[in-house]
């Protein structure tokens, strides 16, 4: 329940940056890739409070529990790899 209840918060975390980039369609291109790099932020950071939910919640014994923090973290990384990759190829186009 408590699970549900932070993607709930999340997504009303990301839902103003979504609304926000689709009524501005006629912005300049500067301006749009600042508003999908706070998306992409927002998500990450929705995803970060669901594993560290996830995390606390763990009943599995130690072993396990630390095997999917290990995971978490690894997925938090890559995800933002991946998105500072983005982030850097539309500053270079």
């Amino acid at each position: 329940m408590k699970i549900l209840m932070i993607t709930i918060m999340g997504l009303f975390l990301v839902m103003p940056i979504v609304g926000h980039s689709s009524e501005h369609q006629q912005e300049d291109s500067g301006m749009k890739e600042k508003i999908v790099e706070k998306g992409r932020k927002a998500k990450r950071s929705v995803k970060k409070a669901l594993n560290r939910t996830k995390e606390a919640l763990c009943t599995e014994g130690d072993v396990k529990c630390e095997a999917k923090k290990i995971k978490h973290r690894m997925d938090e990384t890559k995800d933002l790899i991946i998105d500072k990759s983005k982030d850097l190829k539309n500053k270079i186009d």
